[in-house]
């Protein structure tokens, strides 16, 4: 099964609509939909986006597209399933304070090219 087709099978099992998981996610409707017909895939960032939005863990919801099941076997494999969970988490607040100091950035500058800007007489 494509993976479009399971994103649809997935949110339409938990009664979700493709407008909220694009609003969720923070992309047009038309590019989610896109996904999910497979035209296209989402970015790292859009796809944990995604998993966030249908409140799944991204190894989980990567498991699930992917048609693996997330056997655990041993404490080692526990541990791994553990750090790439915490790597996650920490990826997602490192893009997060990047796209909130690149805002705060654009600002900046942008105050500071208005300092700079002449006045001109009345």
């Amino acid at each position: 099964m494509n993976i479009g087709t399971l994103l649809r099978k997935f949110r339409d099992t938990h009664r979700i609509s493709s407008r909220y998981v694009a609003e969720r996610i923070g992309v047009s409707h038309s590019t989610y939909l896109d996904w999910e017909h497979d035209k296209s895939s989402p970015s790292i960032r859009n796809f944990t986006r995604l998993a966030a939005a249908l409140e799944l863990d991204p190894v989980d919801l990567m498991s699930y597209l992917s048609g693996k099941s997330c056997t655990v076997n041993t404490t080692r494999d526990l541990s791994t399933i553990s750090d790439l969970k915490e790597m996650v988490k920490y990826y997602q607040q490192y893009t997060h304070h990047l796209e909130k100091g690149k805002s705060l950035a654009e600002l900046e500058l942008s105050r500071l090219k208005e300092a700079q800007r002449p006045v001109s007489a009345v």
